[in-house]
C-alpha cells in the first residue's frame, strides 16, 4: 500500500526514508533534512528532502530540484514520490542496489 505523507509528518517519513535506504549507502536523519548516497562503487546516486520540503535528487544523466508538499512512498520502499504545487517527481532506487538489503553494508573509512 502507498503511504502518502504531508511534509509536516516529518517523524513518520524520517522512519519511511530510514527503512527505505537501509544499507544501500551512507544514510543521514537529521532533524532538518534526511540525506542518502549510494555506495560509490555500485552506482552514482543521491537523495534528499528537506523538513522545508526541499528536495535533491541526483542520478547520472540527470539531476533534481524542487519542494515538496507532500511524500510518497511505495509499498515495497523502492521508490518515492514528490508531490508540490508545481511538481510530482519519482525516485526509484536503482535495481542493482536493491539486493544489498540483504547484505551486511560494506566498510568505507574515507566515504564522505
Amino acid at each position: 500500500m502507498l503511504q502518502k505523507l504531508p511534509i509536516e509528518e516529518w517523524k513518520s517519513i524520517q522512519l519511511l526514508f530510514a527503512q527505505m535506504f537501509d544499507r544501500l549507502g551512507e544514510v543521514s536523519i537529521g532533524s532538518d533534512i534526511l540525506i542518502f548516497h549510494a555506495w560509490p562503487e555500485y552506482v552514482s546516486t543521491s537523495f534528499s528532502i528537506g523538513r522545508d520540503g526541499k528536495i535533491h535528487s541526483s542520478m547520472p544523466l540527470h539531476q533534481m530540484n524542487g519542494k515538496a508538499t507532500h511524500v510518497v512512498f511505495s509499498e515495497k520502499l523502492e521508490s518515492i514520490s514528490i508531490i508540490g504545487l508545481e511538481l510530482e517527481y519519482t525516485y526509484t532506487i536503482p535495481e542493482m542496489l536493491i539486493p544489498l538489503r540483504t547484505k551486511s553494508p560494506p566498510e568505507y573509512s574515507n566515504f564522505k
